[in-house]
């Protein structure tokens, strides 16, 4: 009997009652004030600003009127789309904009894959044309660039940072309102083009310069540019010559400076190779020879700092300078402090790490910490006292002051 019933049940059809209709979601983002809009998509890197506009009727004005372009062609590479559709999208992004003032322009293009490099000079134009107050040029390229004259003569720009490419400079250059300028990579076709570059009288407002990774030449004309700086840093340069850097240091930029010969020779870079382990062996006359050698091929400094090693270094403008601050600092009676980011935060909030030093045996030139070193291995003795001032990111990481000791045994 109760199959039966079963059987007649599904024989019933039963209608479902209908679901009403759904209401739209509200478009919220429509809803937002137009400044709040702006002010998101100008986060977005230019290429997910525009794709936003699917979101919402109002992205599209937004996207009109980006205060921030940035134009990386990386990103394009790596979504493997040719060069040609990065210039169609530049092109395009900027034939559509309303004409409102650009604050930041961003170009980071490989010059030389480019179907017509000279669009790269209407883009910077664009940017120039609509008061844009810091740019980012990028082109990496080894091919003499001639950027517009307008760059150069922009009374808006507060920011001029270029990268990695060889640049032609105009004879006329005139940025009233320039203040910070970054030179990165950057090589030039003539050096004379340079002075108006760093002068007081084209750019009279600069206070902050950053030098990395270019000719020794150019941290010369600082000094002569009448610069007003309270910044200015010489990033990712060596401090003296060696095996495989003869050149391009900042020792050389010094001989540059005070007008001497460059008498520096392979036999003497060979030479100062083999000083680097005079410091940790070596009789007393050793170290006398190599000081000599090392006077003459490091003029003027009186400590090294690695290169990629940010502080501070001492440079003497005279031997009897060279010879006392070389003195305070072989006797420590120098006050060093140094102030570190860590990964996480001490175990205790103060205390002393104590362990020596010495030259890595897998790579020499470079210093390890033995912390049982053997007899017949030279090292230092090294002491750091440290406290940490600040505790940041919940315990993640922490400011911490060292001041530190070395002994050398020999």
């Amino acid at each position: 009997m109760l199959d039966g019933i079963i059987s007649f049940l599904e024989r019933i059809h039963i209608k479902e009652p209908k679901k009403p209709p759904r209401k739209p979601e509200p478009d919220v983002i429509s809803s937002l004030p137009q400044p709040i809009i702006s002010h998101i998509a100008s986060f977005l890197p230019t290429e997910e600003a525009i794709r936003s506009t699917i979101l919402s009727t109002s992205w599209r004005n937004v996207c009109s009127s980006l205060s921030n372009l940035e134009f990386n062609q990386a990103y394009f590479k790596k979504k493997k789309l040719d060069s040609e559709v990065f210039s169609r999208f530049v092109s395009h992004t900027l034939r559509s904009h309303d004409g409102s003032d650009v604050h930041k322009f961003t170009l980071e293009a490989y010059f030389e894959t480019l179907p017509e490099p000279m669009l790269v000079n209407e883009w910077i134009s664009f940017a120039v044309q609509h008061n844009v107050k810091e740019i980012y040029i990028s082109l990496h390229t080894m091919t003499p660039v001639t950027l517009p004259c307008c760059l150069f003569t922009s009374p808006t720009i507060t920011l001029l940072d270029l990268f990695d490419f060889r640049l032609k400079l105009p004879s006329v250059i005139h940025l009233s309102n320039l203040q910070h300028l970054q030179i990165e990579s950057l090589y030039f076709c003539n050096e004379m083009s340079l002075i108006n570059l760093f002068s007081n009288l084209s750019c009279p407002l600069v206070n902050s310069c950053c030098v990395v990774s270019c000719p020794p030449y150019i941290p010369d004309l600082i000094p002569k540019s009448g610069w007003n700086l309270r910044s200015f840093s010489i990033a990712n340069t060596v401090v003296h010559p060696a095996p495989g850097n003869a050149n391009g240091t900042l020792v050389n930029g010094i001989l540059h400076h005070c007008a001497l010969p460059n008498i520096l020779s392979n036999s003497i870079l060979s030479d100062l190779d083999d000083d680097s382990d005079a410091e940790l062996t070596g009789s007393h006359d050793d170290r006398s020879s190599s000081m000599e050698i090392g006077s003459s091929i490091r003029p003027g400094i009186v400590h090294r700092l690695d290169k990629g090693t940010s502080g501070l270094l001492v440079v003497a403008k005279d031997e009897y300078s060279h010879a006392h601050l070389s003195e305070q600092f072989k006797q420590h009676t120098i006050h060093r402090v140094y102030i570190s980011l860590t990964s996480g935060v001490p175990t205790t909030l103060s205390g002393r790490v104590e362990v020596p030093i010495g030259r890595d045996i897998n790579n020499r030139i470079r210093m390890a910490a033995i912390p049982c070193p053997s007899v017949s291995r030279q090292v230092r003795h090294a002491a750091s006292r440290y406290k940490v001032i600040e505790v940041l990111a919940g315990g993640g990481s922490a400011l911490v002051e060292w001041i530190l000791r070395v002994i050398i045994h020999w």
